[in-house]
């Protein structure tokens, strides 16, 4: 006769696995306390706490039963927005019943999720005297922009914060033009979005000593003299990685320039914006305005060209094998995607009609994680377009020239995407 094997007899490698295709919230409810030798087994979940995948009941089991034996040893969070306003009194008290200091003595880093503007101003106001706390990530960021938002931020937990990092969901800030007379120097790493290129001063004025900085823009300012608004920014002099993004963003070889010759310790370097600027890419001409500590590069530029008889072959082909590069071309709408050929952008907004020509073996794909399909003519374009991406947490695709009878395609794009966010519109542009 077999013998009876139990789950807590099996090796801890293996409950490990099993854990590894729940989430953390499901593990906690699953496997806390049932005995000392799970609890210890399991020590990882209860260090990284993360509840926004769980069912109410669920969360407010783990809140009011969990959270008070596990709290005291919490190293990472993720807040919730949805979730917490769901709290029942009880699970309330856990959170604000006391300051959050003595609650979570060795909290490092926090994320909050799906805020609003207004709920992250009143939560940032609890996040003081955490002496180990010094990341906060603030992901899918709603509502519209405040003007002393990024600034209370950089000063929470009595500026002892060296990672902030909004995430590309979020929404784009708004920062003041006037001058902020105290720089947070404690600011090592920050990831924001902002609302003008005019702005991108401001951030560097605000976080001198930053290590690495990564800016996403959402449109250009009608007086966008950035060689100007560069004249008293000081050197980022420990900047060693920077990512400016924007790809409605057109800029030129020389304001480029300008913006690298305020990071002459920049060892990484990462753009995607748009262009008229032939020289911005021509590799003679682009080469020459990086600094000499650069190490590595990597860009994605639309490129817009106004001849009549266009020759990418021309240009493609005075870039050497030393720095590789990788295109698609729209002769319909006069662009061409130029991008290095290591470079994978996490957001990527494609037409459907250069879509249909990446090639299988093109890696850059794999990156991806937000991509937005538009200028559709079949279900055929946008199937041959969204096969290359593999790893896709948010899709859109704008189904303006398929018809809305085409019950099948929302069925077959769903299938294919099972985990990502799918929107799916039909509006003609």
């Amino acid at each position: 006769m077999s013998s009876l094997s139990l789950f807590e007899t099996l090796p801890d490698e293996i409950i490990l696995e099993v854990c590894s295709y729940l989430n953390g919230a499901d593990v906690l409810y699953s496997l806390f306390n049932l005995n000392t030798r799970l609890n210890i087994t399991i020590t990882d979940y209860c260090r990284f706490v993360d509840l926004k995948r769980v069912t109410y009941s669920r969360f407010d089991h783990i809140v009011c039963h969990i959270l008070p034996h596990i709290a005291s040893f919490v190293e990472s969070f993720v807040f919730h927005v949805y979730r917490e306003k769901l709290l029942s009194t009880k699970a309330s008290t856990v959170f604000y019943g006391r300051p959050m200091s003595f609650t979570f003595p060795l909290l490092r880093k926090i994320s909050l999720v799906s805020f609003t503007v207004e709920d992250l101003l009143s939560f940032i106001n609890i996040l003081q005297d955490l002496s180990q706390l010094v990341q906060v990530n603030i992901d899918f960021l709603k509502g519209s922009g405040d003007e002393t938002l990024l600034t209370k931020i950089l000063a929470a937990n009595n500026n002892k914060l060296e990672t902030v990092l909004f995430d590309r969901n979020s929404i784009f800030l708004n920062l003041s033009l006037v001058d902020h007379p105290f720089p947070y120097l404690n600011i090592k790493r920050l990831s924001v979005n902002i609302m003008e290129v005019r702005m991108l001063p401001i951030v560097f004025r605000l976080v001198p000593n930053v290590h690495r900085l990564y800016v996403s823009i959402e449109e250009q300012s009608s007086e966008p003299d950035l060689k100007q608004a560069f004249v008293n920014i000081s050197p980022l002099k420990y900047l060693i990685d920077f990512h400016l993004c924007s790809i409605e963003l057109f800029l030129d070889l020389d304001e480029i320039g300008t913006l690298l010759q305020v990071m002459s310790s920049l060892q990484r370097l990462t753009i995607e914006l748009s262009t008229k600027d032939e020289y911005l890419v021509q590799q003679e001409h682009f080469t020459k305005i990086l600094p000499p500590c650069l190490k590595q590069v990597h860009f994605f530029i639309k490129y817009h060209f106004s001849q009549p008889m266009f020759e990418i072959s021309t240009l493609t082909a005075a870039w050497s094998t030393d720095f590789p590069i990788n295109y698609l071309l729209d002769e319909v709408n006069d662009y061409v995607l130029m991008f290095t050929a290591s470079f994978g952008p996490r957001l990527l907004n494609l037409s459907a009609v250069l879509g249909k020509k990446i090639l299988h073996s093109c890696k850059y794909t794999q990156q991806v994680k937000d991509l937005y399909v538009h200028s559709s003519t079949s279900l055929v374009d946008v199937l041959l377009t969204v096969q290359h991406f593999h790893h896709l947490q948010k899709l859109s695709i704008n189904a303006g020239n398929i018809p809305r009878t085409c019950k099948c395609f929302l069925f077959i794009i769903r299938m294919h995407f099972s985990n990502a966010r799918i929107t799916i519109f039909h509006k003609h542009i």
